[in-house]
């Protein structure tokens, strides 16, 4: 079975006179988020035999009063500050190491140690996915913060972060990546925000195996292994090499039709987006191209068209329990296919090149295959730049190991 991270094309029932579009959605599975309820001293106490000591009740009783008054004073503040919490869902209950108290637009949780701390929207969907504060992150230790700028959310807990961005998601990041990424400036470093949440590698042993863990974020990657942790090295194609190479591919089927048509040699500059919000792992960047042909009319002078696609660029694998031992490099049609045409038949020939390109990438096709991973991985993903360009990030550690990877990997995409 092939696992693929780009939906297929579906061809476009009507192609317009004069622009013709067809239209990929990207489908995403429903992710169930899993809520964790604890009960409360007090259901504890309503099941619980004589032999708890008055004074065992009397501690549990005072905690849970502490907690309540902590709580409720937190809502009061929050609310002053323009943030009611909302109609409350439930009394105050011991989860963990401490306590939380669930409203209508958070939930708060207390602990002596960490004290009162609100945590709402995707961030608390995310955190409850992770199992809340019986999870690897623990209790909140911040609310629920505005970003430096002025767009983006986080929260900090006991055992890590998450960070939110309209374009991004709720994304989960920890330990020495986590410490690595907060030394470069968070998200205002040069990485920015977490794209995927925290990954370690599937591995037959996972208790006894050697730990791999990498992060990915907007603009490259943090590594982990037992040699240590370092930020990812990279195998570039530029922005003017992956223009090539997609006016190549395309000029090729273009090149199948029966008709004289052909491609320029110019490809207009590429045309980014941001990053799309996802809740596991945020959506590849998507390059908008737009490359120019024409007809030969003979005698005639030549119809002239302009053919604009935009491209979701992905990673393929053999399906399997753990790491497979390699990695494939596609890319597929993402949203709207446009062909303008002007001058002699030009309906017609906008119609042709519109389901020939149709026709021609109904499936992601590859661009560069068995690109290593496995347990202990050579290549770990890939981003579209914002100028561009494309990215393939390599394992950097050891650090001469690395090097030989990305000397290794850029040879394989310079021979595109």
């Amino acid at each position: 079975m092939i696992k693929h991270a780009l939906p297929t094309t579906t061809k476009h029932p009507n192609i317009a006179e004069h622009v013709t579009t067809t239209t990929i959605n990207l489908t995403t599975s429903p992710t169930a988020v899993r809520a964790i309820h604890v009960p409360s001293i007090f259901d504890q106490a309503a099941g619980s035999s004589s032999g708890h000591s008055g004074v065992t009740h009397f501690a549990e009783f005072a905690a849970l009063e502490a907690a309540t008054k902590a709580i409720d004073a937190k809502a009061a503040q929050l609310a002053q500050l323009g943030n009611p919490p909302g109609n409350p869902l439930s009394d105050t209950q011991a989860v963990g190491v401490g306590y939380v108290k669930h409203f209508e637009r958070y939930d708060i949780y207390y602990s002596d140690a960490t004290g009162a701390h609100q945590v709402q929207g995707d961030i608390r969907l995310k955190y409850n996915f992770l199992f809340g504060p019986l999870g690897v992150l623990g209790l909140p230790t911040t609310d629920e913060n505005i970003a430096p700028d002025s767009v983006g959310r986080f929260n900090h807990f006991v055992g890590g972060s998450i960070y939110w961005h309209p374009d991004t998601g709720p994304m989960m990041v920890r330990g020495k990546i986590r410490d690595l990424w907060e030394s470069q400036g968070w998200e205002r470093g040069p990485l920015g925000y977490p794209v995927q949440d925290q990954y370690r590698t599937r591995t037959v042993s996972p208790r006894t195996d050697p730990v791999f863990l990498w992060s990915l974020f907007q603009n490259g990657a943090i590594v982990q292994t037992p040699d240590g942790v370092a930020q990812a090295l990279s195998a570039t194609i530029s922005p003017d090499s992956l223009r090539r190479l997609v006016r190549q591919k395309f000029d090729v089927e273009i090149h199948k039709s029966p008709d004289n048509i052909g491609l320029q040699p110019n490809v207009d500059p590429t045309v980014v987006s941001s990053w799309g919000a996802g809740f596991l792992a945020s959506r590849q960047r998507l390059a908008t191209f737009t490359l120019h042909g024409f007809h030969d009319n003979g005698l005639a002078p030549d119809t002239n068209f302009q053919l604009t696609v935009t491209l979701l660029f992905g990673l393929t694998w053999e399906d399997s329990f753990i790491e497979p031992p390699s990695k494939t490099l596609i890319v597929g049609l993402q949203g709207p296919v446009t062909v303008s045409a002007q001058g002699l038949g030009h309906d017609a020939i906008a119609n042709g090149v519109a389901h020939a390109v149709v026709d021609a990438f109904q499936q992601p096709f590859e661009v560069a295959g068995d690109l290593p991973a496995g347990t202990n991985p050579d290549f770990i993903g890939m981003f579209v730049t914002q100028d561009g360009g494309l990215q393939i990030l390599v394992n950097p550690l050891p650090e001469i190991a690395g090097n030989f990877r990305q000397l290794i990997v850029q040879r394989k995409i310079d021979a595109l």
